[in-house]
């Protein structure tokens, strides 16, 4: 899409309910694009799931259906949950109380928990719901055996919202830049996801910095990234464990320096296809190690202690929860993983 100049002309609405969102290349976007229909037409389902990862469209979806359900903001007929410590009894008597003066009574619940753990009475409750109620659950993580989450696929419709891959993200970012009549190549398209990371929320918020700071010109450069972005911490740490599992001293000790400098405790989701340097991390291995002189339980020497040692203390910092993932898998993080170590090989080869 480039042949060494600009980003080229793809089509990408700012608006996340637009086109990027319907793509058939993105996961879910078929149960989206059913949600987007219910807001342009006002046939509306008993009940919504909203869950995953991707924090900022997800918000975005919650937004559009409560401003599609209760446009005129009505307090009366609105209820709004968050937690886990909701009284189901008295919800579901909430959800008994007809409308006042309206329609319909909307709900919506955030963070309950209600599809992790056991919650029979209202998943019962689901299977005969009153016409004027609309549930809205909003959540970051489900189980699909649980009850709930049947429950609110037999009564609605539930939209699952992944990280997008980077090829995603460009099209995305390239279409919110071209809005405002910018340009970027592709090399500093890669220099800013490399920053930002995949989160949408994040890349928007550093776009807007970007568009703010280039003024009247038509071109972002790389200068201009490093100039207004903000790195992410986890994605130094991210790419430091994956210079580690390498045994690229130098990238990894670059990586510990700027990491060095960042204050603030940050809370990582730290993932990895070496179940070796996760579970040395997680199961407290290293730590072991360390304290035996770097010397493993098979009496045999932990190999590279330097980086474990810059590893351990930079990890102690934050707080870490660790996900180990296949390698060669169709995993998005795993696969971002191993695009930024290639991308990150082709600085050392020699031509």
């Amino acid at each position: 899409s480039l042949g060494g100049g600009y980003w080229s002309d793809q089509i990408v609405n700012s608006n996340l309910l637009g086109k990027v969102l319907t793509d058939k290349k993105i996961t879910g976007a078929y149960i989206l694009k059913n949600i987007q229909e219910d807001i342009k037409t006002g046939n509306f389902k008993q009940a919504y799931l909203l869950y995953g990862e991707e924090a900022y469209l997800k918000q975005q979806y919650k937004h559009k259906l409560v401003q599609a359900l209760n446009p005129e903001d009505d307090t009366m007929n609105f209820n709004h949950y968050e937690g886990r410590n909701i009284d189901v009894k008295e919800l579901i008597d909430l959800c008994e109380t007809m409308p006042f003066f309206a329609d319909r009574r909307v709900v919506l619940l955030e963070d309950t928990g209600f599809f992790k753990n056991k919650c029979d009475e209202l998943a019962d409750y689901m299977k005969e719901l009153p016409d004027y109620l609309c549930l809205i659950f909003v959540e970051n993580e489900v189980d699909k055996r649980n009850r709930m989450y049947k429950a609110v696929k037999a009564a609605g419709r539930i939209g699952e919202f992944v990280q997008q891959d980077e090829k995603t993200l460009m099209r995305w970012a390239a279409g919110l830049l071209k809005k405002e009549g910018k340009m970027i190549t592709q090399r500093d398209m890669e220099l800013l996801l490399t920053m930002t990371g995949v989160d949408m929320g994040n890349l928007r918020m550093e776009l807007e910095k970007i568009i703010s700071y280039t003024g009247d010109r038509d071109v972002v450069t790389g200068e201009d990234i490093q100039q207004v972005c903000t790195t992410q911490t986890q994605n130094k740490i991210f790419d430091m464990v994956r210079a580690v599992t390498e045994k690229n001293q130098k990238r990894a000790l670059d990586l510990y320096y700027d990491l060095l400098a960042l204050k603030e405790p940050c809370v990582v989701e730290l993932y990895s296809d070496s179940k070796y340097v996760i579970d040395a991390l997680e199961k407290g291995w290293a730590w072991g190690w360390r304290k035996k002189g770097w010397v493993k339980s098979d009496k045999k020497p932990a190999l590279n202690p330097d980086l474990w040692e810059l590893l351990l203390g930079l990890v102690s910092q934050h707080e870490m929860h660790y996900h180990w993932v296949k390698g060669h898998e169709e995993n998005e993080k795993n696969n971002r993983c191993d695009e930024q170590a290639v991308l990150e090989s082709r600085k050392f080869k020699v031509s």
